[in-house]
């Protein structure tokens, strides 16, 4: 069943607290997709970009090995674009990118958190 946006940020939050505990530190969240445009369907999952200063020195395969832990323990269907600050701002800047178009669309919430 789709979720309110309260609920969405509720979960965003728990998964915040999550990584924090595993020593991540979170500089910016971005809530977009369907999940926020309200087309999602039962099995949508909610969509993420989450930048942290902590992956500039760490492997990818270590950043993501994090957050597969993280989402094993919340058992939410939540699909992650993981960027340090500068990787972050690298593709925004790019024309034409993905996440030049995610951060431009009306419906992306940045969490606060």
């Amino acid at each position: 069943m789709p979720k309110t946006t309260s609920e969405l940020t509720d979960i965003v939050l728990l998964f915040i607290n999550v990584l924090k505990s595993k020593g991540i530190i979170i500089e910016k969240v971005y809530l977009y997709g369907s999940s926020i445009k309200g087309t999602s369907r039962p099995d949508s999952d909610i969509d993420l970009i989450l930048v942290s200063p902590t992956f500039s020195k760490m492997p990818f395969w270590k950043r993501w090995e994090i957050i597969g832990d993280a989402l094993a323990e919340l058992m939410e269907p939540i699909e992650v674009l993981a960027f340090s600050p500068e990787e972050f701002e690298k593709k925004k800047e790019k024309q034409a990118s993905f996440l030049q178009y995610i951060i431009k669309q009306p419906e992306t919430i940045d969490v606060v958190f």
